[in-house]
């Protein structure tokens, strides 16, 4: 299985920084504008279990376009999962949030394909090869990147 994790700090609430995830399709291109095109959900309401959020962005200079479905959603995770015909991949995406004293831990992991022995490790590689290194590589910055955008966009807004 493929991860890409990216993690940082914010000097806020957990309310706070729950909210803003809440708020996801709303600031998604405010925080990151030159990358990230579109944020929207097309069924249901924020976080809500089952609910389907549409992104666009451009990863690699590549505009990347996904499907989720919110599969867990609570104070400490959300957890999304892509639609057909990226779900073929087995692409999560794991948000996990944790209080530690007046501060809150944020992460985000992308899972790309099985944990399964053997079979993991041959797709690992067939994943890789499909998406090509050079945009994997561009896949892993982005990932890292997003995060510390998103950090000071958190900053900022909240002063």
């Amino acid at each position: 299985m493929l991860e890409l994790y990216a993690e940082t700090t914010f000097n806020r609430t957990l309310g706070h920084v729950m909210e803003l995830l809440t708020n996801l399709d709303e600031i998604y291109t405010l925080y990151c504008p030159e990358e990230h095109i579109v944020c929207k959900y097309i069924k249901g309401e924020a976080l809500e279990k089952g609910s389907i959020l549409y992104f666009e962005e451009y990863i690699g200079g590549k505009k990347h376009k996904m499907k989720y479905v919110v599969v867990k959603s609570n104070d400490e995770k959300v957890i999304l999962k892509a639609r057909f015909p990226k779900s073929m991949f087995n692409i999560k995406v794991v948000f996990t949030v944790c209080e530690v004293s007046d501060k809150v831990h944020f992460s985000r992991k992308i899972q790309i394909g099985t944990k399964v022995p053997v079979i993991g490790s041959i797709l690992d590689k067939l994943i890789i090869f499909l998406l090509g290194k050079k945009y994997y590589l561009a896949m892993i910055e982005h990932n890292e990147d997003d995060i510390n955008k998103l950090k000071n966009y958190v900053d900022e807004f909240s002063r």
